[in-house]
């Protein structure tokens, strides 16, 4: 197929990828770290989302209190602008599959494996800074492939791609080297002029400086502590955030379970087909050099061992950790451009083309699995409290039976209850507090069943609902007590 054809499966996918975004973020509960960046950057009266902190997502957070500004507090109100750069980030995927690929089969495996990788998909809903950062730096990747590969060397599209890196730091700061050293390629591919370089450095720089040029200045050392001091853990973290399980209820058993075996391997099949393939491809140099696909695949496994080397050094050298799970987000996705840019360079040779079609295979197979692992009930960081949105109007009655206003909480659950009770504009519950220690004897409880069994057996409480997992109960006191 050709690719100024109908794209029909890509089109399929992008529009599903965009309704199961939308659909989780009205579905799914808000999580303990959505609520707290509601509460201390969104809700409060003064313009708190300005405030140097690690929590605090600059632009998802300014642009969230802009969303509450003009509709009422909802998940899809605080979540509008991670959709908004899910949306992006999609279109993106999108535009690069198509460029990249000409046959409909590898256009699907390529936009399947950025879009529904399950690490990546539950940061296009949540309410944190990582899906616009995403979807900005994906942009200025597309626009670097357009640069490189179809010779699109505009002043617009290398403005475009400097002030699409600035909005991208400017949404999640761990995405400061990957911009960093995208801007360095847009540099060194692209730039042929004063006016280029010019359009390449301070569109983006004016950006970042009017954004959080400030925050930055101001930013304490002692917030920069998220993070591993092992490279064997920050890699597990991007494997098993990654290769999760496989959804039961989408998959039939005897599938899953060769599905289950693949999961287990892929990862590491990925990394051995890559040694591989860059040795054929060192062999057979003066085929790459010739190719444009493969200067942009270059330039995009350079960016990536480059973001990792910084991260390396930064550890080393200032003891600021090595990235871990989410804080790798920008590494998933350099790596799963690389990985696809490589696959779609020409090859010469017998054992270089096998090896090709290799990587053609763990591709499509690596596209099916992420599709196997759909899910819309919760997000995989912040499994406690997924059904928190079920359990509040359980809640509501409890107290309204029970006449007990208070509400005594675990700490992970104390801002999310929160949301709810001023989102449903709740008369039943009052704000849910905060107490170092877990108090005795009050009449309503909702909490993690397995880190209270003390306080259960202590007071004799007795459960009135609980989640399907039992990860979160809610508990009065048995009658007599």
């Amino acid at each position: 197929m050709k690719s100024s054809q109908p794209r029909w499966a890509l089109t399929l996918a992008a529009a599903f990828a965009i309704f199961w975004i939308f659909h989780r973020a009205h579905q799914q509960s808000i999580t303990l770290d959505e609520a707290d960046t509601w509460h201390l950057w969104v809700r409060p009266a003064w313009p708190s989302h300005w405030e140097p902190h690690s929590n605090n997502h600059v632009l998802n957070s300014a642009l969230m209190r802009l969303s509450l500004h003009f509709f009422p507090l909802s998940e899809l109100a605080v979540r509008a602008p991670a959709l908004a750069g899910g949306i992006l980030y999609i279109g993106s995927s999108f535009a690069l599959a198509s460029l990249l690929f000409a046959s409909t089969l590898l256009q699907w495996g390529m936009f399947t494996c950025l879009v529904f990788n399950p690490f990546i998909a539950d940061y296009l809903v949540a309410a944190r800074g990582y899906a616009l950062a995403l979807g900005c730096l994906t942009l200025a990747i597309f626009l670097l492939a357009l640069a490189v590969i179809r010779n699109r060397r505009s002043v617009p599209i290398v403005a475009a791609i400097s002030v699409s890196l600035a909005l991208s730091f400017a949404a999640n700061f761990t995405f400061a080297y990957a911009a960093a050293f995208i801007g360095l390629c847009t540099l060194l591919l692209i730039v042929r002029s004063r006016q280029t370089a010019f359009a390449a450095v301070v569109p983006g720089l004016a950006t970042a400086l009017v954004l959080v040029g400030s925050i930055v200045a101001r930013f304490p050392r002692d917030q920069l502590f998220w993070g591993t001091s092992s490279i064997r853990e920050s890699w597990d973290s991007i494997r098993d955030s990654s290769f999760t399980e496989i959804n039961p209820f989408l998959v039939n058993p005897s599938v899953a379970h060769w599905l289950d075996l693949a999961r287990r391997h892929l990862a590491a099949a990925i990394v051995v087909w890559l040694v591989l393939f860059l040795l054929f491809a060192w062999r057979d140099r003066h085929l790459q050099n010739k190719s444009p696909a493969g200067i942009f695949a270059a330039a995009i496994g350079l960016t990536l061992a480059a973001t990792f080397a910084a991260h390396y050094a930064m550890f080393r050298f200032a003891r600021i950790p090595l990235p871990l799970e989410r804080t790798s987000l920008h590494m998933v996705a350099l790596a799963t451009v690389a990985f696809g840019a490589t696959v779609s360079v020409p090859t010469g040779g017998r054992l270089a083309k096998w090896t090709q079609t290799a990587g053609v295979v763990i591709l499509i197979g690596t596209s099916v699995l992420f599709m196997a692992e759909l899910r819309d009930s919760y997000f995989r960081l912040w499994r406690d409290g997924a059904e928190l949105k079920a359990a509040f109007p359980v809640l509501e009655d409890v107290c309204r039976r029970t006449g007990e206003r208070e509400v005594i909480a675990d700490w992970n659950l104390i801002n999310s209850l929160n949301f709810y009770r001023e989102a449903t504009h709740s008369e039943e519950v009052d704000e849910v507090q905060f107490f170092e220690h877990m108090p005795r004897g009050r009449k309503v409880y909702i909490l993690n069943p397995e880190t209270v069994k003390d306080l259960i057996r202590d007071d004799n409480l007795q459960t009135v609902w609980h989640d399907a997992d039992n990860r979160m109960i809610i508990a009065v006191p048995a009658p007599g007590q």
